[in-house]
């Protein structure tokens, strides 16, 4: 099947609801036919049918989501997760509260960036006429006075005319970058290999360190709470940070020091 990315809130929809029917009683494939039949996006009903057809021939939930290539890794990891400690409904619920979180999140960011950026690019525009535009007037009504910009005005009109000359290199630097984002955006293997590249080198470091610690400990406790061996938790909840090999390998280490 071609893969079609679903949206934060519609993971969060389906794992609410999924997780309400369990808790209600109702059988997993019978609970994932009810939400088809009530969804009136075409496209996203054929995938929860393609799961409920896949449930049918005997395979767990994680797989499924797994095999439709619809759902985050985060998703099918953490279901594999909680359906071998057998706590799938409490998964669910765990899972729609992070996605519904992430997307407010991500609504509150994108609110708080717009403005600001949009703000700063008209002043820097602002600033660059100023400087390779007015201020050069300036400059000449000054010299048929008899007279020339000295000081601070002198810097600027020196700076205005070097971000003149480099006017050209600017809009080439700019209109590649435009080129590259959209790109990435035809060609999803292309964006796959950059992310392979981040997850290898920089998606331990700083605030993505405390969210992979975050999703780690999410998932210890879920495991822990089933009984098993703490080190076989400690395996378990490392699996979700597969996509993160130096996070990962952290898991492996602390591993090893239970042993």
């Amino acid at each position: 099947m071609k893969k079609t990315s679903l949206t934060n809130m519609e993971i969060a929809d389906f794992c609410l609801q999924l997780a309400l029917l369990l808790q209600a009683g109702v059988r997993l494939s019978d609970g994932i036919y009810l939400l088809a039949k009530e969804e009136k996006n075409t496209s996203y009903q054929n995938i929860l049918l393609d799961i409920v057809h896949k449930l049918e021939d005997g395979i767990f939930l994680a797989d499924a989501l797994e095999q439709v290539n619809c759902f985050p890794s985060h998703v099918v990891t953490l279901m594999q997760i909680g359906e071998r400690v057998g706590r799938a409904e409490e998964t669910l619920f765990a899972l729609a509260r992070y996605y519904e979180d992430l997307e407010k999140k991500k609504r509150q960011l994108h609110s708080a960036l717009t403005y600001p950026a949009i703000l700063f690019l008209v002043m820097l525009i602002v600033i660059l006429v100023l400087l390779t535009r007015v201020l050069p007037v300036f400059d000449e009504v000054y010299v048929s006075l008899g007279g020339n910009l000295t000081g601070l005005a002198s810097g600027l009109l020196a700076l205005g005319n070097i971000l003149n000359k480099l006017m050209p290199i600017i809009g080439i630097s700019l209109l590649i970058i435009v080129l590259a984002v959209i790109i990435c955006s035809i060609f999803p293997s292309l964006q796959k290999n950059l992310l392979h590249i981040w997850n290898l080198h920089w998606s331990d470091r700083g605030i993505f360190r405390k969210i992979n610690n975050a999703r780690f400990a999410q998932a210890l406790a879920l495991v822990f709470s089933s009984g098993l061996p703490f080190e076989e938790c400690v395996t378990l909840s490392g699996s979700l940070l597969k996509d993160c090999p130096p996070a990962a390998a952290r898991c492996e280490n602390c591993r090893a020091y239970l042993d």
